[in-house]
């Protein structure tokens, strides 16, 4: 699942630049396809429930991402009807956890989609990772997560993330 890049608090990494009276905005964050480590903990303990009989701790299971390639990230914006146009689309690190920058321009109107997003408002803003999974003897599948980034942020912080410049 694509998920922010983080600071060392754990925030997410992501600026909304508000320019003057125009609105004209830009938006610049970094992404990564990679599971939350809660997300990690959640599944090695699954694993030691359903495999009692294997006397396996949580703390001995391992778990590695599967061998991909991704051939692009994607920015898009919605207008909160489950219609979406790409706003920008760049390359991943190439290895785990497929790091990638946007920076974009956005238009007034755009602005205020991406203002919503950051308030919570779903379909405003998604991030796509596309590629492929590599599948032992059976050659590659296609593959596509994507994050709405309305809930990268905790309720009520949306002022962290933008900044008015006059």
């Amino acid at each position: 699942m694509p998920v922010p890049e983080r600071d060392p608090s754990g925030q997410a990494v992501l600026t909304l630049w508000l320019f003057g009276q125009n609105q004209s905005s830009r938006l610049q964050f970094g992404v990564q396809w990679t599971a939350e480590q809660s997300t990690l903990q959640a599944l090695a303990a699954e694993i030691v429930r359903r495999y009692p009989e294997r006397k396996l701790t949580a703390a001995s299971i391992r778990l590695m991402p599967a061998q991909v390639d991704i051939d692009s990230v994607t920015l898009a914006i919605g207008d909160g009807s489950g219609t979406f146009a790409d706003l920008q689309s760049v390359r991943s690190s190439g290895y785990p956890p497929f790091s990638a920058l946007f920076n974009t321009a956005l238009t007034s109107e755009q602005s205020g989609q991406a203002t919503a997003a950051l308030n919570g408002s779903p379909d405003r803003l998604t991030v796509t990772y596309r590629g492929q999974v590599q599948r032992s003897g059976q050659g590659a599948a296609q593959l596509a997560a994507t994050a709405d980034l309305s809930r990268w942020l905790p309720a009520g912080t949306s002022a962290n993330y933008i900044r008015s410049i006059s």
